[in-house]
């Protein structure tokens, strides 16, 4: 299958997939709405709301530090209100930050099966300076299973990196600046809250600040479906503008002729010349027929 087509099923693959995540979250926001809009089983009375209102009251305060602990008498009809109203959204909060994390783990799977496939197909792409063993060479029959150990090898450095590095990687491979899609800035909030999502409970740390810009530290945010449903759009909308920008890099689409990276095609290393660690020289022969040679 050729290039253009490879990409264009990665594409498709994981923008289906996405908005897939979309609509699970819809579906089920809507089902949470239903339950809170769901009107008491037993009479409320104006006693109970009088009620309702202490308990807010009584949680405000010690929200607030104004007053510390605080005991509460609360009515049958009164607990089973508040839990009611309280259990959705609770339920909102492990929805919301479960499909934000699912989302970018899709978002970095993405960028790495896109990328292979460029690699597999061009392999003048290949990263300058790739070192391997002898072993690791001895253990692929066929230099199409080279490249792609090759090219497995790069992507998935890019994938233990954080989406500033996938940035800098993409500019210096491709020249393409990712930070000239309008919504750049939230896709790096997007997945730099991710990860406090899932290593710090949702509270803020020094690099979520240091890279949003946000100000306070150890602050819990709240991820509503809302804000997932947004994220969703952005990371589609940034995997086309990037395939539209690579169709045009490599010539797949007729457009203005724009050339890649000048340092990046002066350091693209030519398969039979890959740097080996046992400063091995790949040629046209057979792989059983590599020799090593001596320093």
């Amino acid at each position: 299958m050729s290039l253009q087509k490879e990409l264009e099923s990665v594409v498709k693959t994981y923008t289906t997939e996405i908005g897939l995540i979309g609509n699970f979250v819809r579906d089920v926001d809507r089902s949470l709405t239903r339950k809170q809009k769901r009107k008491p089983k037993s009479e409320f009375t104006q006693e109970h709301a009088k009620e309702l209102r202490s308990v807010v009251e009584a949680l405000d305060g010690v929200l607030s530090g104004k007053v510390g602990e605080v005991n509460l008498n609360i009515s049958n009809e009164v607990s089973k209100f508040i839990l009611q109203k309280i259990i959705p959204l609770k339920h909102e909060k492990f929805l919301s930050e479960m499909a934000l994390s699912y989302l970018i783990s899709h978002q970095e799977a993405f960028l790495k099966d896109y990328i292979f496939e460029i690699l597999v197909h061009r392999k003048y792409l290949l990263r300058s300076g790739t070192t391997i063993t002898f072993e690791e060479v001895n253990n692929h029959s066929s230099m199409k299973a080279l490249i792609s150990f090759l090219s497995q090898k790069e992507v998935d450095v890019i994938g233990h990196g954080s989406i500033d590095d996938a940035a800098e990687y993409i500019k210096k491979k491709f020249n393409i600046d990712m930070t000239e899609h309008a919504k750049w800035d939230e896709l790096r909030e997007a997945n730099y809250r991710r990860n406090i999502i899932i290593h710090n409970r949702a509270k803020t740390n020094d690099i979520y600040c240091r890279k949003t810009g946000y100000k306070h530290r150890n602050k819990h945010l709240t991820t509503s479906n809302k804000y997932v449903l947004d994220s969703v759009e952005t990371v589609k909308s940034v995997i086309e503008f990037l395939h539209e920008k690579i169709e045009l890099k490599l010539k797949l689409k007729k457009g203005p002729n724009k050339k890649l990276n000048t340092d990046a095609a002066k350091n693209a290393v030519p398969v039979r010349q890959v740097n080996l660690s046992t400063r091995l020289h790949l040629s046209r022969r057979p792989l059983g027929a590599i020799r090593r040679q001596e320093v």
